[in-house]
C-alpha cells in the first residue's frame, strides 16, 4: 500500500495516464509511427494462426520444361494463338473461370496471334479475365483488340514500403483482377471505398499445380480443373516472389499465383479483414491507456508484475481472437507494446519513489553479505566492495589460476565470459562453461574439443581471436579458456572496468546502423582471409555473425569458437548447429556454409537492414552517397548467399577476390 497523501497519489495517477494516453496517440496520429504500429500489428496476429485450408483455385505454370518443350520464349513473348488453343482446352474441360497473370499491353508484329486469341476470348463468353499492371501509378491495361473482347483487373500491388501486400485494392476506379474472378463467379462483393484486408491461409498458399505443356495436351484434366478457378501463372521459380505476413520469422515468400489466388478466395468466400473504425480505435487508445494507468497505481511490484503480464495477455488474445474468428483487427500493439510498458514502468517509478520516501522496513534496504549495518558502509568502503557482477553468488564462481574476475561481460546459452586482470594488471578475456549448464555431457565435451582444435591456429593469424591459455578443472565440472580481449565500444581510454563493454560488430551496427561500403568490403576482405586460414587447417567456425565478431586493436577477428570443427567429409552426420537466418539450407559442416553465413553479415552490415530481410534493398538506397558501390557489393552476397552451394563462391580466396575488385572499382 503506498503510503503519504492522497493527493499526491492523484497526481502521479492522472500524470501517468495523461502520458500513456498522449504517447498512444501520437503513434495513431503520426503517419511513419501509424503505419509501422499497423504493419506489425497486422503481422504479428499470423505467428500465432494455423494454416486454413484453401481450395478451389488450380494454377497452370508456365514452366521451364514446357516452355522449351513448346519452344517458347520469355514469359511475356509466349505465343498467343498457343494461349488460345490452351484456353479454348480449359473452357471446354469445365474450368469456372481463366485468369491470365500475364499482362498482354503490347500487340503482336502482326496481329494475328491477337486476333486468334481474341476469337478464343469471344467463345470462352466472358469466363476469362485478364491482368493489367500499374507502374509509378500508370495503369497498363491490355491492348485494345484483346480489352475489348474480355473483362480486365489490376494485379494485386504492396501498399507499403516493405513489400507486403496487406490490402485488397479498391476497386473503385479501376477492378482488380481478383475482383472480377469474384464477379464472374457470381460471387463478387459490391464495390466500395472501404479497405478490405488480404487474410493470407498460410506461409504459402498450396494450391494443385499443372504445367502448361501437359494442361495443353494431357488426356486427364477433367477432373483437375473442372468447377475450378484456372490461373494461368509464369514459372513460380522466375516470376517475382513477395514477402507476407509470414516472411519474418518463416523466411519463405509467395508467388504471384499465390498471392492473387489468395485475393480471390478472400473476396469470393468473402474471407477479407476488416478493420476496426477509425473512432473505435482512438477509444481504445484512449480508454484503455487510462484504465491502466490507474489500475496499476499503487500496487506492489509482484502484483504489478503479474498484472502487466495479465494484461499483456488479455490484449494480444482478445485481438488474436477478434482477427480469427470475426476477420476483424486493429493497431493492438499500441496498447501493448506501448501503453502497458509505460503505464508499468510509471507505476515502479513512483512505487519506487514512495519506498525511498516512507520506508516500511529496515529490511528493505538488503545489506551485501558480510557487511556491518548500514551505519558502517561508509563511502570508503563502498568503494572498496570488490567489482564482481554475475548471477551467481560469489562462492560459486570458478577460480582462475593467477586471474581475478572483476566482472561478467557477457552470457550465452552455455557460458559467460569475464572481464579478469593477471597478476601484473593485464586485462583480459576468460569464458567460463559448466558442465551443468549443458543438457548432456556431448555437447559439453564438444564444445571442449571446438576450443583445443581453435586454440593450435588461433595465433597464427591475425583474423582470429588468440586464445591465450585453456583450463580444465573436472572436480569443479567446468572449463575455461583465456583469450585477447576486445576493445572497449566506448573507445575512450584509459581502460575503466566499471565502464567496459567489448566492442563487437553487433554493437558496431546497432550504434551506427550500417557502414559504409568501403569500410564493410575492407572487414569482409579480412574476414575472407580469416576463413580461408582456418578452412586450409580442415576447420570450419559454423556460428559467424555480427555478435561473435569482435574487434582487438581496431582489427576485426573471429571469435566465440566452442563450434569450431573439423570440415565434415560427407560420410558423417554433422550435427546442425548455429543460429538461424545465418545458417546455410544446407546446414552447416562444410567452408561454403561459413561464406554463406559471412555473406549474410555483409548484408546486415552494409544494408544496416536485418538478415531475415535478404535480399531487399534498403528503403533510404537513394539518400546513400555509396549506392553504386551498394549495388556491387549485393551483387557479391548474393553469390555467397545462393542456396545451392554450387552457385556460391568455392572457396574464401575466391570470395576475396571478388571483394578485392570492388575496391579496385
Amino acid at each position: 500500500m503506498r503510503t503519504g497523501g492522497w493527493i499526491k497519489h492523484w497526481v502521479q495517477d492522472l500524470v501517468g495516464a495523461a502520458l500513456a494516453i498522449s504517447v498512444g496517440m501520437c503513434i495513431l496520429s503520426t503517419r511513419p509511427l501509424a503505419l509501422r504500429f499497423d504493419q506489425w500489428s497486422y503481422d504479428i496476429l499470423y505467428r500465432f494462426r494455423p494454416d486454413v485450408a484453401a481450395d478451389g483455385v488450380v494454377v497452370v505454370s508456365m514452366d521451364a520444361a514446357s516452355r522449351a518443350t513448346l519452344e517458347q520464349e520469355d514469359v511475356n513473348h509466349w505465343s498467343r494463338e498457343l494461349h488460345a488453343e490452351l484456353l479454348d482446352r480449359l473452357i471446354a474441360r469445365g474450368a469456372r473461370a481463366v485468369a491470365f497473370t500475364t499482362v498482354f499491353s503490347d500487340p503482336t508484329s502482326t496481329n494475328l496471334n491477337d486476333r486468334i486469341f481474341a476469337q478464343s476470348l469471344r467463345r470462352a463468353r466472358g469466363r476469362v479475365v485478364l491482368a493489367a499492371g500499374s507502374t509509378n501509378g500508370v495503369v497498363r491495361a491490355p491492348n485494345l483488340e484483346l480489352a475489348a473482347v474480355a473483362p480486365w483487373g489490376l494485379l494485386a500491388a504492396p501498399d507499403g514500403t516493405d513489400g507486403v501486400i496487406r490490402r485488397h485494392p479498391s476497386p473503385a476506379e479501376y477492378p482488380t483482377l481478383a475482383h472480377r474472378v469474384a464477379q464472374l463467379i457470381g460471387r463478387g462483393p459490391p464495390v466500395t471505398t472501404s479497405p478490405r484486408w488480404m487474410n493470407y491461409y498460410g506461409p504459402t498458399l498450396r494450391l494443385p499445380e499443372v504445367s502448361y505443356e501437359r494442361a495443353l495436351r494431357g488426356a486427364e484434366l477433367p477432373g483437375v480443373i473442372k468447377g475450378k478457378i484456372v490461373i494461368i501463372v509464369p514459372d513460380s521459380n522466375e516470376s517475382k516472389q513477395f514477402p507476407t505476413p509470414y516472411t519474418l520469422w518463416t523466411n519463405r515468400r509467395s508467388s504471384r499465383a499465390q498471392i492473387e489466388s489468395t485475393a480471390i478466395l478472400n473476396l469470393s468466400r468473402k474471407e477479407w479483414l476488416s478493420r476496426m473504425p477509425r473512432a473505435f480505435e482512438v477509444g481504445i487508445v484512449f480508454v484503455g491507456g487510462g484504465f491502466l494507468s490507474f489500475a496499476f497505481m499503487g500496487v506492489r511490484r509482484r502484483a504489478l508484475v503479474l498484472l502487466t503480464g495479465g494484461s499483456l495477455v488479455f490484449v494480444i488474445a482478445g485481438s488474436y481472437l477478434l482477427f480469427a474468428k470475426l476477420q476483424l483487427w486493429l493497431p493492438w500493439l499500441v496498447v501493448a507494446g506501448v501503453q502497458i510498458p509505460m503505464a508499468f514502468a510509471w507505476a515502479w517509478i513512483c512505487e519506487s519513489i514512495d519506498r525511498a520516501q516512507f520506508p516500511e522496513s529496515p529490511m528493505d534496504s538488503p545489506i551485501p553479505a558480510g557487511a556491518s549495518p548500514a551505519s558502517d558502509l561508509t563511502p570508503a568502503a563502498l568503494r572498496a566492495m570488490p567489482l564482481i557482477s554475475s548471477s551467481a553468488p560469489v562462492a560459486e564462481l570458478p577460480s582462475i589460476p593467477d586471474h581475478t574476475l572483476v566482472k561478467s561481460i557477457g552470457r550465452g546459452a552455455y557460458g559467460e565470459v569475464w572481464l579478469v586482470r593477471d597478476v601484473i594488471g593485464r586485462y583480459q578475456a576468460v569464458k567460463i562453461l559448466k558442465a551443468r549448464s549443458f543438457p548432456q555431457r556431448a555437447p559439453y565435451e564438444r564444445e571442449f574439443k571446438g576450443i583445443e582444435r581453435f586454440a593450435s591456429v588461433s595465433r597464427s593469424h591475425p583474423g582470429l581471436v588468440h586464445v591465450l591459455h585453456i583450463g580444465r578443472n573436472d572436480v569443479g565440472g567446468y572449463f575455461f579458456y583465456i583469450m585477447e580481449l576486445a576493445d572497449d565500444a566506448s573507445g575512450a581510454p584509459p581502460m575503466m572496468p566499471e565502464r567496459y563493454v567489448p566492442k563487437t560488430l553487433a554493437s558496431e551496427l546497432a550504434l551506427r546502423g550500417h557502414l559504409p561500403v568501403q569500410e564493410s568490403v575492407r572487414i569482409g576482405l579480412a574476414l575472407c582471409s580469416a576463413l580461408q586460414h582456418l578452412h586450409e587447417r580442415n576447420l570450419v567456425h559454423r556460428d559467424i555473425k555480427p555478435s561473435n565478431l569482435i574487434f582487438v586493436e581496431g582489427r576485426v577477428k573471429i571469435a566465440d569458437i566452442g563450434l569450431v570443427a573439423q570440415i565434415s567429409t560427407g560420410t558423417e552426420e554433422m550435427t546442425r548447429l548455429g543460429t538461424d537466418g545465418y545458417l546455410a539450407p544446407e546446414g552447416p559442416g562444410k567452408p561454403l556454409a561459413d561464406l554463406y553465413a559471412l555473406g549474410k553479415v555483409m548484408y546486415e552490415i552494409s544494408m544496416g537492414r536485418d538478415r531475415w530481410q535478404f535480399p531487399e534493398f534498403p528503403t533510404t538506397i537513394g539518400a546513400r552517397p555509396d549506392q553504386k558501390e551498394l549495388r556491387q557489393l549485393h551483387e557479391v552476397i548474393l553469390t555467397a548467399c545462393e542456396n545451392d552451394p554450387a552457385h556460391r563462391y568455392q572457396s574464401a580466396s575466391a570470395m576475396h577476390e571478388a571483394l578485392s575488385n570492388l575496391l579496385v572499382s
